[in-house]
């Protein structure tokens, strides 16, 4: 049976855009490339809400997906120094608009490089090795403890009990 016959036709008898492994192959490289998804999609009549499910029902399209995501990231970040050096007193705040957009897209398309880093990172463990009756014996001990009142040093049981 033909991909033809297989898929199911839009209301205007239409075979719809299907994304297949070449396509999406083909698209993968243009994106890492620099160009951006829609001009891809744009470009061969494709929905982009097509293209995202062939991510979801293709995991190699997927991994290379993110893969040329990165690489365009990287093209924008070294973008940001040529485009820097173009500026002057009159096009400051014109480079600084691109320069930000770049910096802001690089971030969004490479994380763990370009992104804002607000993750903490833990290593090691925790041993607590104190049962509770020597917590308790501990926290008694405190209340007992001298503290420096207005009167001179009293325990806080002392100070409990004057109020």
């Amino acid at each position: 049976m033909s991909e033809a016959r297989a898929v199911r036709r839009n209301r205007k008898g239409e075979l719809p855009h299907i994304v297949t492994a070449e396509i999406g192959d083909a698209i993968c490289e243009e994106v890492a490339g620099g160009k951006s998804l829609r001009e891809c999609c744009r470009k061969r009549d494709i929905p982009i809400a097509n293209f995202f499910k062939a991510l979801h029902s293709l995991p190699s399209l997927d991994e290379q997906y993110a893969r040329a995501r990165e690489a365009r990231g990287e093209l924008l970040a070294d973008e940001i120094v040529a485009i820097a050096d173009e500026a002057d007193a009159e096009n400051a705040y014109a480079v600084k608009v691109r320069v930000d957009a770049r910096k802001w897209c690089a971030a969004r398309m490479c994380r763990k490089v370009y992104g804002d880093s607000s993750e903490v990172k833990l290593s090691g463990g925790v041993a607590v090795t104190m049962d509770m009756a020597e917590r308790l014996e501990q926290l008694r001990q405190a209340s007992s403890a001298p503290v420096l009142s207005p009167v001179g040093l009293v325990t806080q049981r002392e100070l409990k009990e004057a109020e």
